[in-house]
């Protein structure tokens, strides 16, 4: 009854992106459920500690987790745990750049969902297989997925669901540069982040604003929200949304004919180990700029970007 208890309560602070409580109802749920051997309860716990890695940026810590999880419920023939895991698991691949591991967890975590008839968790893969799509520039079919993941939110009433399908769809269209069609997208998610308390997303979806504010000329409020995603992430202790955050000021500064330092900060976030696939698309996004001015120092710049100190480089964007 405690163990229940515990990931009733884990799930909830889960809910509310209070981690740091979460991740402890969690822990302590692991531990009494090997005590009894409950392991229906220990997969499930271990599910939610893999997603709390996730939206941190921690990928190997969170990997490590959902397959401790998956390996249990597979045992169990849990399918709702399966098709959790098998959709985390399809976000930390794509992250890390493994994208046909990301489309299989994907396209497996879907099928689990359907059988399972749980919505949200069809919604959430689809918003992956996009992401991927996106990666792969394959846009038409990023878009259907996306289309797919907006009626069952609507349906489900998952707003969770909304924010982040807003937010992918939105990053769907600024990757293409159509900024002025993008930005209403990622407005809309960022006020339903902000109404959900969702501390985590809404750095991203900050950082998808940024550039939408640059392409339309708009970089003193392009500062004013890499400086929110910028603080939310360092408060969060995640330093590969960090990174991603500084790409977006190096898109500012490029904006504003600062080459030499948008280079150089390019070249620290392209060689960072924590650095994920996501930025390292944006960071060809902002080389291609770049490369319309000039193409013969870019290289030496990058490279001296290597010895830039992380730490001074935030204290920079944030005008310090």
């Amino acid at each position: 009854m405690r163990a229940r208890l515990l990931l009733t309560i884990g799930v909830a602070h889960l809910w509310l992106t209070d981690h740091a409580t979460a991740t402890a109802r969690f822990e302590e749920c692991i531990a009494l459920a090997r005590t009894i051997h409950d392991r229906d309860l220990e997969a499930k716990a271990l599910a939610r500690l893999g997603r709390i890695g996730m939206e941190q940026g921690k990928f190997g810590q969170a990997e490590e987790s959902l397959q401790d999880s998956l390996s249990i419920a597979q045992e169990l023939n849990d399918i709702d745990v399966i098709a959790y895991t098998l959709a985390h698991l399809g976000y930390i691949s794509h992250y890390q750049g493994r994208y046909a591991d990301a489309q299989r967890y994907g396209e497996e975590s879907y099928e689990f969902a359907k059988q399972a008839g749980d919505a949200i968790a069809q919604a959430f893969s689809l918003n992956m297989l996009a992401m991927i799509s996106v990666n792969n520039h394959q846009f038409e079919q990023a878009h259907d997925y996306h289309l797919q993941a907006i009626e069952i939110c609507k349906n489900a009433g998952d707003r969770h669901g909304f924010a982040r399908t807003y937010n992918n769809l939105s990053e769907l269209i600024r990757v293409q540069r159509k900024y002025a069609e993008a930005k209403p997208y990622t407005l809309e998610g960022i006020k339903l982040a902000r109404e959900l308390g969702n501390r985590y997303t809404l750095p991203i979806m900050l950082i998808n604003l940024v550039y939408s504010q640059v392409g339309l000329g708009e970089l003193r409020e392009a500062y004013a929200s890499l400086s929110e995603a910028l603080q939310l992430n360092i408060e969060n202790d995640s330093i590969s949304w960090v990174l991603f955050s500084l790409v977006g000021y190096a898109n500012i500064l490029t904006a504003e004919g600062k080459r030499k330092s948008a280079l150089q900060i390019l070249g620290l976030c392209m060689y960072h180990p924590e650095t994920n696939s996501d930025t390292h698309r944006d960071i060809q996004i902002v080389l291609e700029d770049l490369k319309k001015v000039r193409s013969d120092d870019i290289e030496m710049e990058l490279e001296r970007g290597k010895s830039l100190d992380l730490n001074k480089t935030v204290v920079m964007a944030l005008g310090g």
